[in-house]
């Protein structure tokens, strides 16, 4: 019976990480692996740029730590019937690492390598085994040729300059691709049709990612097997279908925006999802190594097959190794979901993911604490991020990462004290490289783009059109003749810089004047620091946040024409951070003085707002 399940075992797919070095064994002086690429894939195109990556990725990691393992990308193959692989895909690389076992052989002549031989090209496997440095009469006729032959002069040239430098850089990369350099081997079964397998894996040429590989570990039933106390070929079926849909059903958690963005803040781009949750099981963000969580996974199945006394504890319990693996995986996501439905959790731990804090590290301390001392530790964590001890200090040129936190958590907290369930902060419109600091009130010519003068000019005559001022009046009417002559404007950009400057001035002199009502005297060096925080265009007190899109929209206009547009945009249903709407309609100033001017007391109500809505994590 036992010989009837291992005959079984054998006709699935085989998944491993394997080195080079086993794909240059010899057998009677020949080499044990031959490698055809069938007709349907198209030749070697491998040009100078992914060449010399791959050479450069290779050399830093045989100067790193003598330990580690480098995986190269999976590569497809079907056995036929004489025993040589059918290169299904990753022939690029492996036809690369075979030209580059070529270059070695000319520093270490013993240099052994596999065979490969396209099946377009009958003399191919000759070409490959002679080439040369020299032109080759076939190369120039020949797009495989010539970009093979292309890739060697690259390699040989490469290898020599490195050479020059470090004279055992071909023995160190040769050791390396024997010792510690490994492909992803993913050998199918023989009954599959291998024309169907190529079609699948590159329809949209989306590279096996780390979730897919693991996938297939977890939904092997060899592996599924390790640990029941017998095998039931029915049971592993069930097992193999439930796993499955768990993990299709998490990858469309995932798909989730809003989800995403509350549990993920980084720039990098996952084919699939889950890779990011089964990089933060393996603690691995190796942009080099790009399947250490397969290797992990892979690794850990492996020795758990040795492991005389799990798999007695497993045994005894009639429970499979792959089951306890992925019900690790469905905890996290458990624990995400659960933040993430929390409304205290929601806003307090999405601002400390959006801003980096460990997500292994939180669910350590969730895990291990009560919710009152978890609650403090957020509380603790926070307080570390802003680190300011007097917002007063703090200027837009300075110290602009650590405002954009403030008001980012500032926004944050104003939206959960309301207290209302339905109101939940948009994450997923707010990540690092979507919002920016918007100066509430602005005047920088320099800023305005030709492009928008006519814009600038259109709404600022809206603004000042209905000032009875005999200063506006006039600024009005010169407004309006260079819009009437716009593209001249554009060539001759002096006047619109005169009359931008003019603006601006009679602005000034408005704010100054309604200010001089709502003065502030100083009585000590804190009060020093706060009026200079005041009158400073470029402190917090002027300072709020916006996505990036409506910043660009709003840039250099007057505070009367951003506040229109605020109240437009957010009509239209455009998302306008809490803060910043109300800074516009000037919601924390108890009576305005006037809604078309960003006063001293509108400032200073703004900036106390501030500090009540903080107040436990800055002074």
């Amino acid at each position: 019976m036992e010989e009837i399940l291992i005959e079984k075992k054998l006709i699935e797919n085989v998944l491993k990480p394997l080195l080079v070095g086993e794909l240059l064994k010899q057998k009677e002086l020949k080499p044990m692996y031959s490698f055809h690429i069938p007709s349907y894939q198209r030749g070697y195109r491998w040009g100078h740029d992914e060449v010399l990556d791959l050479l450069e990725d290779l050399f830093e990691f045989v100067n790193q730590t003598e330990q580690e393992k480098y995986c190269l990308q999976p590569i497809v193959v079907k056995r036929m019937i004489n025993n040589t692989f059918e290169v299904l895909d990753g022939q690029q690389r492996l036809t690369t690492i075979f030209i580059l076992l070529k270059g070695i052989k000319k520093y270490l002549p013993l240099t052994d390598s596999f065979n490969i031989q396209y099946q377009t090209r009958s003399s191919s496997e000759n070409f490959l085994k002679n080439l040369s440095e020299t032109d080759d009469e076939n190369s120039h006729d020949n797009p495989d040729y010539y970009y093979i032959s292309s890739a060697y002069k690259l390699i040989c040239k490469w290898l020599s300059e490195k050479h020059e430098n470090h004279q055992d850089t071909p023995y160190q990369i040769f050791s390396a691709l024997v010792k510690r350099i490994e492909f992803i081997w993913y050998e199918i079964k023989e009954e599959t049709d291998a024309i169907e397998v190529f079609t699948r894996i590159n329809i949209g040429k989306i590279p096996l990612t780390n979730a897919e590989l693991v996938k297939a570990v977890f939904l092997s039933k060899n592996n599924l097997s390790i640990g029941y106390s017998k095998e039931d070929r029915s049971l592993l079926n069930l097992k193999q279908v439930t796993i499955a849909t768990e993990w299709d059903n998490v990858q469309t958690k995932l798909q989730n925006t809003k989800f995403w963005n509350f549990i993920y803040n980084g720039r990098k781009e996952y084919e699939t999802r889950i890779d990011y949750i089964l990089e933060l099981i393996c603690n691995s963000k190796d942009e080099k190594n790009g399947y250490a969580t397969f290797r992990m996974f892979y690794e850990k199945i492996k020795e758990s097959k040795s492991d005389i006394v799990l798999l007695k504890q497993l045994k005894e319990n009639n429970s499979s190794l792959i089951e306890l693996e992925w019900q690790k995986i469905k905890f996290i996501i458990d624990i995400l979901q659960e933040w993430y439905e929390d409304h205290y959790y929601y806003h307090y731990l999405g601002f400390l993911i959006n801003q980096g804090v460990s997500i292994d590290y939180l669910k350590a301390e969730y895990l291990r604490l009560n919710r009152d001392e978890f609650t403090k530790l957020i509380d603790d964590e926070a307080r570390k991020l802003i680190n300011a001890t007097n917002i007063n200090v703090l200027n837009y040129n300075n110290h602009y990462k650590q405002i954009d936190r403030i008001l980012l958590l500032y926004n944050i907290i104003s939206t959960y004290n309301m207290g209302d369930e339905n109101n939940w902060f948009p994450f997923n419109l707010y990540q690092s490289d979507t919002r920016s600091l918007e100066h509430i009130y602005a005047q920088n010519s320099e800023d305005v783009k030709i492009d928008n003068f006519e814009n600038w000019l259109i709404d600022n005559i809206e603004s000042l059109k209905s000032d009875e001022d005999s200063k506006a009046v006039l600024l009005v009417k010169a407004m309006q003749k260079l819009l009437n002559r716009i593209e001249d404007v554009k060539k001759e950009t002096q006047d619109f810089l005169d009359v931008f400057k003019k603006v601006g001035i009679y602005y000034q002199e408005k704010i100054e004047q309604i200010d001089l009502k709502h003065g502030m005297e100083i009585e000590g060096p804190e009060d020093e620091i706060e009026y200079n925080c005041l009158f400073d265009v470029h402190s917090i007190a002027n300072l709020a946040l916006l996505d990036s899109s409506s910043n660009s929209s709003l840039s250099n206009s007057l505070f009367d024409v951003k506040r229109r547009k605020i109240i437009d945009k957010d009509r239209k249903g455009t998302y306008i951070p809490i803060e910043t709407k109300r800074v516009f309609l000037k919601y924390h100033t108890d009576y305005p003085s006037h809604l078309g001017f960003w006063t001293l007391d509108d400032k200073k109500s703004y900036l106390h707002n501030i500090r009540t809505v903080l107040s436990k994590y800055i002074k």
